[in-house]
């Protein structure tokens, strides 16, 4: 699988440094996760009924951001 280096993980920048200082709401955060979430599964190859496991994939991963800061 080949991995486009502009589309990496922009979302962990988003949260990590595009955030500071902006309250992050709920709406906020699943914006982020749906973002990473289409990441994920792309570079997965898009693959079809694997929707709970990437999101739940992509919901760790922004949170684990977001307490980090």
């Amino acid at each position: 699988m080949v991995r486009r280096r502009w589309k990496k993980n922009p979302t962990k920048k988003m949260v990590s440094k595009g955030s500071k200082g902006v309250s992050l709401n709920t709406e906020k955060i699943n914006e982020f996760i749906r973002m990473r979430a289409y990441y994920i599964w792309e570079d997965m190859g898009k693959p079809q009924g694997k929707d709970v496991e990437i999101w739940d994939k992509a919901e760790k991963e922004i949170l684990s951001q977001l307490k980090k800061r």
